[in-house]
């Protein structure tokens, strides 16, 4: 196991790394060309100082930098906060670990000018290999910080060979501890930190390096990881400043397939089908054209699908939103499932595990017969697979004031209120029916009431439901179903006719698979702001913070932080806010999700 200290130095030598990085220096391959092919995780930012100036210059970054904002962020600096038990503030953190390592800040953040990975490699019945490096901008300073973990590690017990005594400039690490053998080696080789937990994995990489390895493969040469590399680039190719990948079949069959149980335990999974899951991963790509951020996330999966990779059944959704959703959402999402489908392969792998004809007993014993209904006639069957989430802020403003409605799209509307007739039956004691739905039939959930002092902060919950048009329409706010139902009948505006909405759908439709996507979302995060916003800048969150500092330093520090420093006004902080959406697609190379936010210039 290992020890706590070293650890908490390895930690750091790690963060440092990421704290600032430049591109890749001609000199040596990209880490994908020197890792092995075995790599199973992998962390990537490709050009840190690209991706530094391409931060700042993101509307986030921008807003930081807003004079208005940073002298808010300035009283915060000070705030006390609770550090073991002893009260201290984001800048006593700070000299607390310039103290500690015996570097400003700024030295720090020169540490690194270079491409960053952080890896996992899984060597056939071996323990996994951690490996990492970074390309060094200042290296005095790194050899100062590594210089100084190395004697702390010897002066815990450690054994150190130093780089003078080998071939390759390694210096490395041993020590037992708790009967498990630990070694740590590292090398800083032409201006680049290389460190892993194996001395032969870090031989390797220096042999790619040199040019000196025959027939070893690389990442590189891993098909899963490249072609997911491929699917998650920009739409024009741009090329992300981070990626990400990850192989947890092959993880998990490097650790546990050479032992018996583990033999077992992979055959139960390859049953279930598990191994046709070939990896995930993704990347973000900042300041490509318009957009301000995009972000790509793909499962990669065989073909044919079975098990339970068959039972994610998507198909092809609508962009337009329904006539009940109104103009003024926060949050967006529409999918397309196909429960049909989803129902058959969850018994077939059903009757796989427990034989044949189990799956439909069971589901008549305990639900059919249960119900009173037949469950997948009734139910499974009257989906249509349209499932729709959206989210609304409701006045006055509360913590909670952001309501939530779930719609789901019905074959036969007036087939499934038969069915929902029968189950609300089930539970006379906590439905009841309201009114004003405007020939809906609503249905509320009982709920108790809470009279305490702190409702004056909370929305009541007040969950309700209904069967509107072809919709089974569910939400914790009555309110804002009558609205749905309003919106439906003509009685107000929808989201379908915002221009904001129709902006984020047609940029979706020009990335891979627009045209065919199994899920859109769209997101206004100026909504959300201002919800928080208000609740900030409140009388009574003012009065709750003081309240609070009776008892908390910390909400007194932060009180009379907010007193010195106000907020600005609001237009200040949604000058940077922009809509954002994304979506996700279903095609013979599995899932892929991509997610972006638009670019929105200032008004200065």
């Amino acid at each position: 196991m290992q020890h706590p200290n070293l650890a908490q130095r390895l930690s750091l030598l790690i963060v440092t790394a990421f704290l600032h990085v430049a591109p890749v220096r001609a000199e040596r391959p990209a880490a994908p060309q020197l890792l092995p092919e075995s790599t199973v995780a992998y962390l990537r930012v490709r050009d840190s100082r690209e991706f530094v100036r391409l931060f700042q210059d993101s509307n986030f970054g921008r807003m930081l930098n807003d004079e208005k904002i940073q002298g808010v962020m300035s009283g915060l600096y000070g705030t006390e906060l609770s550090l073991d038990g002893n009260m201290t503030s984001p800048a006593g953190v700070v000299a607390y670990i310039e103290d500690q390592i015996g570097s400003s800040l700024d030295e720090i953040l020169t540490l690194i000018e270079g491409e960053v990975c952080l890896a996992l490699v899984a060597e056939e019945q071996q323990t996994p290999i951690l490996v990492g490096l970074a390309d060094l901008g200042s290296q005095e300073t790194a050899e100062r910080l590594i210089a100084a973990a190395a004697d702390q590690m010897v002066a815990e017990g450690w054994n150190r060979k130093s780089s003078d005594e080998d071939e390759d400039g390694l210096t490395v690490f041993r020590r037992r501890d708790q009967d498990e053998d630990q070694t740590l080696v590292y090398v800083i080789k032409d201006g680049t930190f290389l460190f892993s937990s194996q001395v032969a994995q870090a031989r390797q990489i220096l042999a790619i390096w040199n040019g000196t390895a025959e027939g070893v493969k690389t990442m590189a040469d891993n098909r899963r990881f490249t072609s997911i590399m491929k699917l998650c680039s920009g739409a024009k190719d741009e090329r992300p400043q981070v990626s990400w990948f990850f192989d947890p079949v092959t993880l998990a069959n490097r650790i546990v397939g050479g032992t018996f149980q583990g033999q077992i335990v992979l055959g139960v999974l390859e049953q279930i089908g598990v191994n046709g899951l070939k990896g995930v991963g993704g990347s973000v790509i900042l300041g490509a054209e318009e957009f301000d951020t995009i972000t790509h996330a793909q499962v990669l999966l065989g073909n044919p699908r079975t098990g339970v990779i068959k039972v994610l059944a998507l198909g092809e959704s609508d962009a337009a939103p329904e006539l009940w959703v109104p103009n003024d959402v926060a949050n967006y999402s529409t999918i397309t499932l196909a429960p049909g489908k989803s129902y058959d392969a969850i018994r077939q792998l059903w009757d796989t595990i427990s034989g044949d004809g189990i799956f439909d007993q069971n589901v008549q014993q305990y639900l059919s017969d249960e119900l009173g209904f037949d469950f997948e006639k009734d139910l499974i069957k009257q989906l249509d697979g349209r499932m729709t989430l959206f989210t609304s802020v409701e006045q006055p403003v509360k913590v909670n004031s952001q309501a939530t409605m779930v719609g789901v799209k019905l074959k036969d509307a007036k087939e499934f209120q038969k069915t929902l007739d029968q189950i609300l039956a089930l539970f006379p004691q906590a439905i009841e029916p309201a009114t004003g739905g405007a020939g809906a039939k609503i249905f509320k959930l009982v709920v108790d009431r809470d009279e305490r002092p702190a409702q004056e902060f909370m929305r009541r919950s007040d969950p309700a439901g209904a069967v509107v048009g072809d919709y089974l329409l569910l939400s914790d706010s009555t309110k804002l179903l009558r609205k749905a139902i309003a919106t439906k009948n003509g009685n107000g505006k929808r989201l379908a006719d915002e221009l904001d909405y129709k902006l984020v759908t047609n940029m979706a439709r020009r990335q891979k698979g627009g045209s065919r996507p199994a899920m859109i979302s769209f997101q206004r995060p100026e909504v959300s702001m201002q919800l928080l916003y208000d609740l900030v800048t409140g009388d009574a969150a003012k009065q709750g913070l003081r309240s609070a500092g009776e008892e908390n330093p910390f909400f007194q520090s932060v009180a009379d932080a907010l007193d010195g420093n106000p907020l600005p006004a609001f237009e200040v902080i949604s000058q940077y806010l922009a809509p954002a959406g994304g979506m996700v697609t279903d095609d013979e190379n599995g899932i892929h999700y991509i997610g972006f936010s638009i670019r929105r210039e200032s008004n200065d």
